[in-house]
């Protein structure tokens, strides 16, 4: 197609790393779903709380900043544009906040999960 994207394998690694870091958010969040419902119909339903806003507002859909920022995915979005795009180092000071950021939701949203399903989950 064309596009050839920039960074090298050093950018390609920390793509692969920031990723990985909100895979564990959203395992965070799958365990916030599994101690709220019932079933899987109503886990699905549920789910769709935390999909949306994520695709909506942390991809390449126009939304005010403010709004935007609310999300993980958000700052995940912001660094990969950075780095293949734009071709920013992984050590760019706003790639690292990113991580940093992200970082922090994941810890908060697993540790959240974690206690969700300990109270309210079902075993």
């Amino acid at each position: 197609m064309g596009f050839r994207p920039l960074g090298g394998i050093l950018g390609l690694l920390f793509a692969l790393c920031i990723v990985l870091v909100l895979t564990i958010c959203s395992v965070g969040l799958g365990l916030l779903t599994a101690s709220f419902a019932k079933n899987s119909g109503a886990a699905t339903g549920i789910s769709f709380i935390f999909i949306l806003p994520q695709m909506f507002l942390g991809t390449f859909v126009p939304a005010p900043d403010y709004i935007s920022r609310l999300v993980p995915s958000w700052y995940v979005t912001d660094s990969l544009t950075s780095i293949f795009i734009r071709g920013a180092p992984p050590t760019s000071p706003t790639i690292i906040y990113n991580l940093a950021v992200v970082t922090l939701y994941s810890i908060l949203i697993i540790i959240a999960g974690m206690i969700a399903f300990k109270r309210y989950g079902s075993t």
